[in-house]
């Protein structure tokens, strides 16, 4: 009988990640930190996933490459602009964990390190429960 050397029994049965994908497997739409009620959602605890990224108060954040590294885990590369000012904040790249398509928590260091969760847009405070945001979330 011919043995496989034990590295190659470890290649064949441990899944392979590092997997470019197209798009978070995020619900679009508002999320609100995983601690905040939706109804009492502000600036400080709220961010919008996109087609084209998430984004917060006070900077719009575009996508530019997302590598699955675990089932739910992803390296998300973006580029983020300051929207009083226009000014580039650079490029960065994230660790999400994204355990279901409502929620994901910030990875820092190895560890979670701050979460957000879905929140339906009538559910959040005025002035955002009326605007029309439609076009962001197609």
């Amino acid at each position: 009988m011919r043995l496989l050397p034990l590295f190659a029994c470890l290649a064949i049965a441990a899944p392979v990640f590092a997997d470019p994908v197209k798009e978070l497997p995020l619900k679009r739409g508002f999320y609100v930190s995983s601690d905040t009620p939706c109804g009492q959602a502000s600036n400080a605890t709220l961010s919008a996933v996109t087609r084209k990224g998430i984004s917060y108060a006070q900077a719009e954040c575009i996508i530019s490459a997302i590598d699955r590294t675990a089932p739910t885990r992803f390296d998300v590369t973006d580029s983020c602009t300051e929207i009083a000012t226009g000014n580039s904040l650079g490029e960065n790249t994230t660790t999400y964990d994204i355990p279901d398509d409502q929620t994901y928590v910030f990875i820092a260091e190895g560890a979670p390190s701050g979460g957000s969760r879905y929140c339906a847009q009538n559910e959040l405070p005025e002035p955002w429960a009326h605007n029309d945001v439609s076009q962001l979330f197609e």
